[in-house]
């Protein structure tokens, strides 16, 4: 997925067409492979289960989406878009503790082992809800953009290091609220884009206040 993003900024710097259409044959060949039930990634879970659905997947594909979306209103590329805000939204967001899980079963089921299904990836969280306010600003959907900065925000707060700063990005536990203490650079960098992106389009007091404390 990375390799198509790159494929199509190329072709949107040089102005060869041939580039953008293979960056969306690799897209929609890595859905293709990705909705198969035999789809296996290594994850927390002891027992591999049967064509996970994963977060960082919706994550990465809404992003590369995007960034094609503003060079071409493609149908398919448009319709994996909206496919993977829905994902995202509506069935990786637990309604009982208001995080995004990380992986579900395919069927978006809770995952069949129990330790597996109490980790989170906030980090990611906060990353994905970036990209599907950035998403909500290229196709100005208001509400799509309200909805995932107030859950964007949930999760920054989540994750904030009350003693030392920072934020941490693994939920071992949502039970326990157990988390991993180790910092990662890339989460504090994707927290100031999302805190940019309110304060660009809202001026928003509370990512202000984020941005200047991350």
């Amino acid at each position: 997925l990375f390799v198509a993003e790159g494929l199509a900024e190329y072709a949107k710097a040089s102005g060869e067409r041939q580039y953008f259409d293979l960056a969306r044959e690799i897209v929609l060949k890595a859905v293709e492979r990705y909705d198969l039930p035999s789809f296996t990634y290594d994850y927390k879970a002891e027992q591999r289960e049967s064509g996970p659905r994963i977060l960082g997947h919706w994550m990465i594909l809404l992003s590369v989406c995007t960034q094609m979306l503003k060079q071409s209103q493609d149908k398919e590329i448009k319709a994996l878009a909206d496919r993977c805000v829905d994902a995202i939204m509506n069935r990786h967001l637990n309604p009982d503790y208001r995080l995004l899980n990380e992986a579900l079963a395919h069927d978006f089921s809770p995952l069949s082992d129990p330790i597996a299904s109490e980790y989170g990836d906030v980090g990611h969280g906060c990353e994905t809800l970036a990209f599907v306010m950035n998403y909500a600003v290229f196709t100005k959907d208001a509400s799509l953009f309200k909805k995932a900065a107030t859950e964007f925000k949930r999760h920054v707060n989540a994750a904030w290091d009350d003693v030392y700063g920072g934020h941490f990005h693994a939920l071992e536990n949502v039970s326990t609220n157990t988390w991993s203490l180790n910092k990662l650079r890339w989460l504090q960098e994707e927290i100031l884009i999302g805190a940019m992106i309110l304060i660009e389009h809202t001026g928003d007091q509370w990512a202000l206040d984020c941005y200047a404390r991350t």
